[in-house]
């Protein structure tokens, strides 16, 4: 049997490989989708899809982990903002598929480094402050 300590720390673990997942796949975004502005290739459009992809499961995977290790007595604060973040990158995907006016295209890069800050600060808090305060 399992004691509730190893759960936390099996969940911390998940929380903080998933979130340090989510935060390189935001950067590699922000250099594939720079890239693509400035070049419009095809390939390169292809391959910032598949990232999305990766960081939102990246960003839900951690969202679960912060869930459960919150329930623990975890950071809740890292929780929710964990869960904002894996909302914002839905968001974000959907408004990449949805991306056919230039205004809705600078409204995707603007989100997109929104994200890239969250996504770096949720790996920072997840590896520095895991635990609520006593």
């Amino acid at each position: 049997m399992t004691s509730p300590n190893s759960r936390t720390s099996t969940a911390l673990s998940v929380l903080r490989g998933a979130s340090i997942a989510t935060a390189a796949a935001a950067v590699v975004q922000f250099l594939l989708g720079g890239y693509q502005f400035t070049a419009g290739s095809a390939t390169i459009a292809q391959v910032h899809s598949i990232v999305g992809l990766v960081a939102l499961v990246a960003s839900i995977v951690a969202a679960v982990a912060a869930g459960l290790h919150g329930r623990a007595g975890g950071n809740r604060g890292l929780m929710f903002h964990t869960l904002g973040t894996a909302v914002l990158i839905l968001i974000q995907y959907a408004l990449g598929e949805m991306a056919s006016s230039p205004a809705l295209v600078i409204v995707h890069m603007i989100v997109g480094v929104v994200i890239m800050v969250s996504a770096i600060a949720m790996a920072t808090l997840s590896v520095r402050k895991p635990f609520a305060r006593a």
